[in-house]
């Protein structure tokens, strides 16, 4: 099983930068979204569009307004249970 990428943020907006911004472009993962002990899963076909998405969109931006992030609402997640998201997060 491929481990997804495990990130801790409270509130009901998930946003991605920095290191974890560029691994996810250079190896596209699940992320397991740990939101104060709830636990979400955002599938990697939905991490791969945003992806896709913000990659097109920066080409026809100039490169000061060019974004280096992504975002997710709780909202698109998985919800699964924290006994589940525990292990998964031990694991990974």
């Amino acid at each position: 099983m491929i481990h997804p990428t495990v990130i801790k943020q409270s509130g009901t907006r998930l946003t991605i930068t920095g290191e974890q911004y560029k691994q996810l472009l250079k190896r596209s993962q699940a992320v397991l979204w740990n939101r104060d002990g709830m636990y979400g899963l955002v599938p990697l076909a939905l991490v791969k569009n945003a992806i896709k998405y913000e990659t097109d969109i920066n080409k026809t931006r100039d490169p000061i307004d060019r974004r280096h992030y992504l975002e997710f609402t709780w909202g698109e997640t998985e919800e699964i249970p924290p006994e589940t998201g525990r292990v998964l997060e031990r694991d990974g």
